[in-house]
């Protein structure tokens, strides 16, 4: 999901090579620039422009809080869990320390959160979360889907009639599933008390 976004450059060409994140949060952005403007702070390594393919590592800093959601259950495809999804909100503090975390389930109130909690029932959710600093800047609230499908897909054979006037008769299938849909299907026919 997208946390946060920012322009980096100067008014020529600058074009970035690479990216990493830190354990707090920050990112460190390196690249090449032929800018004379490019922006730079107190401390820097170096402040000014040599000419004509600079190098860069840029550091951009988190001042506020950032708050990640850790999910595990058992894991399906294209996505969904199979069972109930433990939730677990890890808050990384900026300049400040974090005072409080807050979440929602499905469009509920803000709860304050003590703790990893569970998601159970099938279908798909909607968690939204965000931290708040002993300075009192708050986190625009992030979101996060959880799809959950526990109960297994339902197949139906239409009854046959007892006796037959003919060896050539129709079988129907059918099946459903409430939640995720049907991917697919595989039929078994067995002659008999055969093998299927």
């Amino acid at each position: 999901a997208l946390v946060c976004s920012t322009y980096l450059g100067g008014s020529a060409n600058d074009g970035a090579s690479g990216i990493a994140l830190d354990v707090s949060g920050n990112v460190y952005v390196m690249g090449g620039t032929d800018s004379s403007d490019f922006p730079t702070t107190s401390g820097a390594f170096q402040t000014t422009a040599h000419g004509g393919g600079d190098d860069f590592l840029s550091k951009l800093a988190f001042t506020g809080p950032w708050t990640a959601a850790n999910l595990s259950g058992p894991s399906g495809n294209d996505g969904w869990y199979l069972g109930a999804v433990t939730v677990t909100l890890v808050a990384t503090p900026g300049s400040s320390p974090v005072s409080a975390t807050f979440y929602s389930v499905d469009g509920g109130p803000y709860v304050g959160y003590g703790g990893p909690f569970s998601i159970s029932s099938d279908g798909v959710h909607q968690l939204m979360f965000y931290s708040v600093d002993t300075a009192g800047d708050e986190e625009t609230p992030h979101r996060q889907t959880i799809k959950i499908d526990a109960t297994k897909p339902v197949s139906h054979v239409a009854a046959l009639p007892a006796t037959a006037t003919s060896p050539n008769f129709s079988v129907q299938w059918s099946g459903t599933d409430a939640t995720s849909g049907l991917a697919n299907y595989t039929i078994y026919v067995s002659d008999n008390g055969g093998p299927f």
